[in-house]
């Protein structure tokens, strides 16, 4: 259940597309927090399309200037 302490609180989760990742953006999300789910392969974060307080990137994580300008973007 949502819980009200965490809202407007985020995550950043790298291969939100895998298992694990996809478990842990349901799971953040489900609590209030405002997840970003990035993976390299877009195809992979489809099930987490469109589901209230997700936002799904692709980004491949070994580009680091790719990755601040993402975070500057999502996190200003």
């Amino acid at each position: 259940h949502v819980n009200s302490k965490h809202m407007g609180r985020n995550v950043f989760i790298s291969g939100a597309g895998g298992g694990l990742g996809k478990a842990l953006a349901h799971e953040f999300s489900g609590l209030g927090f405002r997840v970003v789910a990035a993976d390299i392969d877009p195809d992979k974060l489809a099930e987490l399309q469109g589901i209230d307080g997700i936002t799904c990137v692709k980004l491949d994580v070994t580009d680091s200037e790719t990755v601040k300008k993402v975070c500057n973007d999502l996190f200003p």
